[in-house]
């Protein structure tokens, strides 16, 4: 019988095994790397679009608009060159709501922002990502 339970244990240690591997594999990719000098990217997107580029350090390294709203936005922030990319983006979302783009009416009371990682992007950190979602969530309470 105690033979049996134990057998019956197998699946679930195995289970346990092929997700840890996953998770493993998969976490090798996000490793930050004190080496890695390359930059990436964020889509920042409200109506306004921006492309915030930052170093392996995670400072901005040169903030694009994508767009003629994105345009008048960036117009109105200087100095962003070698700032944090958390404050930078927090900042901007900022200018975005001083330029009524989160004006809210009665029957809508939506603000979305959506934060896109372009393709090839590294992170500088694992909490970057999560660092910055929470600065922008905080931002347009």
């Amino acid at each position: 019988m105690r033979k049996a339970k134990e057998l019956s244990n197998i699946p679930i240690l195995l289970i346990i095994l092929v997700v840890s591997a996953i998770f493993t594999a998969c976490c090798m990719n996000l490793n930050p790397s004190s080496t890695v000098k390359s930059d990436g990217a964020i889509l920042l997107k409200v109506n306004p679009e921006l492309s915030i580029r930052y170093d392996g350090d995670g400072m901005v390294t040169e903030i694009k608009a994508k767009n003629s709203d994105g345009k008048v936005i960036l117009d109105n922030y200087g100095d962003y060159v070698g700032k944090d990319t958390k404050t930078a983006i927090i900042e901007l979302v900022g200018k975005i709501n001083e330029a009524g783009y989160f004006a809210e009416s009665e029957a809508v009371n939506v603000r979305e922002v959506v934060l896109e990682f372009e393709e090839g992007s590294k992170i500088p950190n694992m909490t970057f990502s999560n660092e910055i979602s929470e600065g922008v969530k905080s931002k347009i309470r």
